[in-house]
């Protein structure tokens, strides 16, 4: 699968450039490690249940009600988390335009497309759940704009791919195949305005462009869509493809093509508007107040009742990477290297004034999984990010409390928040033919405790069940005991 940089919905990278010293967030500025690499021959370890006992399979992922989608050849199938019949979703899962699986998870649903063309990204689309079973779809859809209900009856999706391969028509759906309705028609899926869509409080939001012709996509359209009819209600026009909504669902923040970013509510007339120069953001989570970088580099905070703008930084913020469960802390960053898509990082509070503190004072580290612990005591990050596997070294760094930046471990591929303060990883990775195998481990950043190992030779991608109590890999290293297992988090 692909690794990709942490990303909040409709957010894009960021940044920011002044350095300053850990007093201003109550933290140390020392450097530690937290665990020195053991170079020793190591004994093989593989935890768990072998629950597809099968060679050379591929995890892809969990929906929220914990069934594993994992590729074996070219099906995708399934199987419940506590073991069961294995089901194929897709007998032929296609690639994308990136050369990763063509699916997606959103939430309990799962699409699929095959017979993918990589020019334009589009494919058949099949979709599945636990209480439907798989549903072919369309034979022509784009890949990834898709978007499911928390309870999974409705999904949003592309059908009708113009010949070309310019433009799609927006489609509802229950995600058995039924109840289908035209959302709007002809709308562009230009890789530079794609439509993009979520679920909010029991509607669907979607941002979607005109075909300009030769001229490219035209300013988007952000509807709110009701799933059962189809029928979209125009929330903004002359927009960028962007928008963040509130835990609510009912308040959407946008920027219009001339950087004027508003606040709508849904349901009422008119847009309260949050500033004049404003190039990426986020509402917060109770819908209160709005949080973005402006174009001359400033990061401010506006209350959307009355906007007033507070200046929380004055310079040198190009954007927002990655911002805490809670929303006090962000990580943004100053510099941005185009040819390896990595760069420097800093985090800074998000409600008061005050000096960021550096995590990477060089474009040479990355976002991969989650970027705080669940309990939003630390921030995770990777630097000196290998440019040819895109292995880096993973740290630590306490946001609300004193402390100092632990090196965790190094040549890290991904890593994800467990609950609490506890993260699983997997470093010491190599790089072979059909991807990449790590040592899987859990640490809890809590504690002075070593790290558990896992799996010591997992392959590269896994996946933490909803509960954060069990944790999904593939090991092919011992032969015999290949396949998908299910192991506890220690």
């Amino acid at each position: 699968m692909a690794k990709l940089g942490w990303m909040a919905l409709a957010m894009l990278v960021v940044g920011c450039g002044n350095s300053a010293s850990h007093g201003d967030l109550g933290m140390d500025a020392g450097v530690s490690d937290l665990a020195t690499p053991d170079l020793s021959p190591q004994p093989t370890v593989i935890t768990g249940t072998n629950l597809v006992p099968t060679k050379s399979l591929l995890a892809l992922g969990l929906t929220k009600d914990n069934t594993i989608l994992f590729q074996d050849g070219i099906a995708m199938k399934e199987i419940p988390i506590a073991g069961g019949t294995v089901q194929t979703v897709d007998p032929a899962v296609g690639m994308d335009a990136n050369g990763f699986p063509a699916m997606r998870i959103r939430g309990k649903v799962v699409f699929s497309w095959s017979g993918t063309d990589p020019t334009t990204n589009t494919g058949s689309l099949t979709v599945w759940t636990t209480a439907g079973g798989a549903q072919a779809l369309s034979s022509g859809s784009l890949i990834g704009s898709v978007s499911a209900s928390p309870d999974g009856m409705y999904i949003i999706y592309t059908d009708n791919v113009s010949a070309s391969g310019t433009t799609a028509d927006l489609y509802v759906a229950k995600s058995d195949g039924t109840a289908k309705h035209l959302v709007v028609s002809g709308r562009s899926i230009d890789p530079s305005c794609p439509p993009i869509v979520a679920a909010a409080n029991g509607m669907f939001l979607a941002s979607y462009c005109g075909d300009a012709g030769d001229a490219g996509p035209s300013p988007a359209t952000i509807s709110v869509v009701d799933p059962t009819t189809g029928t979209p209600t125009v929330l903004f026009t002359n927009a960028t493809d962007f928008f963040s909504v509130d835990s609510s669902g009912t308040k959407v923040f946008s920027i219009d093509s001339n950087n004027m970013g508003m606040v709508r509510t849904i349901g009422t007339v008119g847009a309260t508007v949050i500033d004049t120069s404003v190039s990426d953001g986020f509402i917060t989570l109770d819908g209160s107040a709005v949080v973005y970088s402006t174009l001359d580099g400033a990061l401010k905070r506006a209350t959307v009742a009355t906007p007033a703008p507070t200046t929380l930084m004055s310079m040198n913020v190009n954007g927002i990477d990655g911002v805490a469960g809670d929303q006090t802390y962000l990580v943004f960053s100053n510099m941005f290297d185009q040819n390896s898509g990595l760069y420097d990082m800093f985090v800074a509070k998000t409600e008061v004034a005050g000096n960021p503190v550096t995590l990477d004072a060089m474009p040479t580290g990355s976002l991969y999984g989650d970027p705080f612990t669940t309990d939003d005591k630390y921030v995770v990050f990777y630097t000196d990010v290998d440019t040819t596997d895109f292995a880096g070294t993973l740290n630590s760094l306490p946001v609300k409390m004193v402390g100092q930046q632990n090196q965790i471990a190094t040549r890290v591929w991904l890593s994800f928040a467990a609950g609490g303060s506890k993260f699983l990883y997997n470093d010491g990775y190599v790089s072979t033919t059909t991807g990449g195998t790590a040592t899987l481990k859990s640490v809890d950043l809590s504690t002075a405790a070593p790290a558990t190992i896992i799996a010591t030779k997992a392959e590269q991608d896994f996946f933490i069940s909803t509960d954060n109590t069990q944790v999904v890999y593939v090991d092919n290293s011992v032969k015999g005991k290949e396949g998908l297992y299910v192991a506890p988090i220690p």
